[in-house]
């Protein structure tokens, strides 16, 4: 009886093993593993952060106003609830706190700022701080316009970009992936491509498209993993060479060789 129990407990084992060598496979330049269903890889954006508490000015110290409107962009609407608020800092010196302007709907959210000023604020550049609450994250544009007496101006985030003023991840890169030209599978729109640090995506985006990449590091010199998602494969290729995450002005061309 015992020698029946022990040769059952054998098949058992080697049929798990089995199970998971078919599921995954290692050519040296990359692991595959089968994938029932197409992944959903994202940046997660939310943080801790507290509310800030920045002040409004005292309109009795300056001589002047710049006046705009910031229109916050699709990919942060979802997130902004009550607790968004908006700030303009000549240097250290707040000059202007809005709070969130939304549509009925909440299909646009609109930040209506009067920037305070004075004659001795000449071609300076001021300091835009957003805090999303619902992220609970500060987007930071350092230097981002100019301060200009009597101006009005209509800015979109398409034109400001807060996200790349991100507080949680502060160091970005533009990558170029290229695909080798041999490939084992026939590249799709459904496919993707993202990139890990352990098992937080970090940058994610849809394979064929001709746009560079961004990817977001907490700090300089985190190393990410690359991954391939096969929508005619069903599986992932992740690829064993890291990628050094680093603060870079320009894309890179980072090649993925199958």
């Amino acid at each position: 009886m015992k020698k029946t129990i022990h040769i059952m407990m054998l098949i058992a084992a080697l049929t798990i093993a089995w199970g998971c060598s078919s599921d995954s496979s290692d050519d040296g330049n990359y692991t595959f593993t089968t994938s029932t269903a197409r992944p959903d890889w994202a940046v997660d954006w939310h943080n801790n952060e507290p509310a800030p508490n920045w002040t409004a000015p005292d309109q009795n110290l300056y001589e002047h106003s710049m006046f705009f409107i910031i229109t916050l962009s699709d990919n942060l609407i979802p997130f902004s609830n009550e607790d968004d608020v908006m700030a303009v800092f000549i240097g250290d010196e707040c000059r202007s706190v809005a709070k969130a302007s939304p549509l009925a709907d909440r299909s646009k959210v609109y930040f209506v700022h009067n920037v305070r000023g004075n004659d001795t604020d000449k071609e300076v550049f001021f300091t835009l701080k957003y805090y999303s609450g619902g992220l609970q994250q500060t987007f930071v544009l350092d230097g981002s316009n100019q301060y200009v007496p009597n101006l009005t101006l209509n800015l979109d985030n398409d034109v400001l970009n807060l996200m790349a003023g991100s507080t949680k991840y502060p160091c970005q890169m533009m990558i170029d992936p290229v695909l080798s030209e041999k490939l084992p599978f026939t590249p799709s729109p459904d496919d993707l491509i993202a990139v890990f640090v352990g098992n937080e995506c970090r940058g994610v985006a849809r394979a064929q498209e001709s746009t560079s990449m961004v990817i977001y590091g907490r700090h300089d010199g985190e190393e990410g993993t690359l991954r391939y998602y096969s929508a005619e494969q069903k599986g992932i290729y992740t690829f064993n060479e890291k990628l050094t995450i680093q603060a870079l002005s320009q894309p890179i061309e980072v090649p993925l060789s199958f």
